[in-house]
């Protein structure tokens, strides 16, 4: 399937966004499919909100967010490598399933010591006075999730592990990831500016306009763990961690009937915040030094 043709980096973004955008189309298809098949009127997918709420056909949307993933994400990024390489998309990435925990921890580790920073990023981002269409798209997706997350028993928590969770670490790592950061890397002679670049496409491509900068906090920490690693099974399995989580959170966690509402930080808060980021840049002066000379540090474990 490799197209053995030069192409210049115009050429290459042009040809993987024409493909992408194809198999965005076959993730809609996919999606429409399901709830075809799942007896829910196309014409009232519309008011998918309505159709959350009134409970009944929960399960089939999530079927359908996930074959909609699978095909879009997973598919699409498989092939882009093969148009991008003659080599096998383990190869490409690279990607490969030897995974050291203590190496593992250290990233997870590093994702931990980013969240109040991201946090902080996402309470001030709430308070911007977005455009009305802006608030209207962040409502209905916050409210489609609050919907999507609303689990009553195992099985629901485990297909939502799978659709929020397992899916989305695998087709988004391999295509921010292992597609997009990968190339950028090998095109720009910086790479922590493609780093910086590939991480804020992750974070617009999520359409949270409040969540854009706690998204790209998130962004950065998945690309340093793929460009320390070189292993994109270690982003992977961040990335499921960090979604993951939030789910067996929302399971287990017993919601009060009407929640208190958020409070801003203090002065305190704020300054105890700030002060993790010298602690985040030596920690993470600590990966790249312990990166022996630049092969991954997983070569140590």
């Amino acid at each position: 399937m490799y197209i053995d043709i030069p192409m210049t980096p115009a050429i290459k973004l042009l040809t993987g966004l024409l493909v992408f955008t194809l198999f965005v189309l076959a993730g809609v298809a996919a999606l429409t499919l399901v709830l075809y098949l799942g007896d829910i009127p196309l014409e009232e997918t519309d008011n998918l909100i309505g159709i959350l709420e009134e409970g009944s056909y929960t399960n089939t949307i999530r079927l359908a967010l996930g074959a909609n993933h699978l095909v879009t994400f997973v598919a699409g990024s498989y092939v882009l490598s093969r148009l991008f390489s003659n080599k096998s998309y383990c190869q490409y990435t690279p990607l490969n399933g030897q995974v050291s925990m203590s190496i593992f921890m250290k990233v997870v580790l590093l994702l931990l010591l980013c969240y109040p920073m991201a946090g902080l990023l996402g309470y001030f981002s709430s308070q911007l006075v977005l455009p009305a269409w802006m608030q209207n798209f962040d409502h209905a997706n916050e409210s489609t999730l609050s919907e999507l997350i609303k689990m009553d028993d195992w099985q629901e928590m485990l297909l939502n592990l799978l659709v929020i969770a397992v899916l989305p670490g695998i087709g988004e790592e391999m295509l921010f990831r292992g597609i997009i950061q990968n190339e950028l890397q090998q095109t720009m002679r910086s790479k922590a500016l493609a780093l910086i670049l590939a991480s804020f496409i992750f974070a617009a491509f999520h359409l949270d306009f409040t969540g854009l900068l706690p998204k790209f906090i998130i962004g950065l920490v998945l690309g340093i763990t793929y460009l320390l690693t070189r292993n994109l099974l270690y982003s992977i399995l961040l990335h499921i961690l960090n979604n993951g989580s939030q789910v067996l959170l929302a399971y287990f966690y017993i919601t009060p009937a009407e929640e208190a509402p958020i409070q801003p930080p203090d002065f305190i808060q704020i300054i105890g915040i700030l002060a993790t980021l010298p602690l985040i840049y030596f920690y993470i002066t600590y990966l790249t030094a312990s990166n022996n000379h630049g092969t991954g540090i997983e070569n140590q474990a």
